[in-house]
């Protein structure tokens, strides 16, 4: 992975994030992903989705970009910005898509692994929505942010297999929000994540 700077950001910053890409393995490098860096998502990816301009992180998988923004947008706090202290995390979590598509999935169909079902990730993330929708108790007490994993759109299961990759090299991009690893609630999505990693 290499690290563009896309728009200005602080050397703290970017040493930071240069930190964090010597924390992981090897086969990282079979991503040759680029790690876009500015101030904002929006000057990194102009076009992006007025919904997502919030964040701090992005995964980009048609030009294999992960955007990484030195501030994010608190939607609680009338729009004030707060330092993105979290850039292993956000790595660790939007590489995860990138594995998910360019690795283990089909790049040139565009196909996520996590979304195909001739796939074993997809049927243990369904026994795992099985169990938690079972026992809504387990989640109840848990950050909103949580049940973005749980959507039926397909969505859900991406960023189940994101944050579980995540978790498996040691992050968590939900720590922010008091969630250290969601492994405990998707046990078979992350033996089978497990394997894949084996792998590699």
């Amino acid at each position: 992975m290499r690290v563009e700077v896309v728009s200005r950001v602080s050397e703290v910053f970017h040493a930071s994030v240069s930190k964090a890409l010597e924390s992981f393995p090897p086969y990282y490098e079979a991503l040759d992903t680029t790690i876009a860096l500015g101030p904002r998502l929006k000057s990194i990816f102009p076009d992006i989705k007025a919904e997502w301009r919030h964040l701090s992180m992005f995964h980009r998988g048609a030009t294999n970009t992960i955007g990484l923004a030195e501030y994010r947008r608190i939607e609680s706090a009338s729009g004030r910005l707060a330092k993105n202290n979290y850039a292993a995390e956000g790595i660790a979590h939007e590489s995860g898509h990138a594995f998910d598509l360019r690795v283990l999935g089909n790049v040139a169909s565009r196909e996520y692994f996590s979304l195909n079902p001739a796939q074993p990730f997809l049927a243990a993330w369904h026994m795992d929505m099985k169990r938690l929708e079972a026992a809504p108790q387990l989640v109840d007490g848990l950050h909103p942010i949580f049940r973005r994993h749980m959507k039926p759109d397909g969505s859900g299961s991406k960023e189940t297999f994101a944050e579980l990759w995540a978790n498996h090299h040691g992050y968590s991009a939900l720590r922010q929000f008091n969630i250290d690893d969601i492994r405990p609630y998707w046990p078979n999505s992350s033996a089978v994540l497990k394997e894949c990693i084996a792998g590699l």
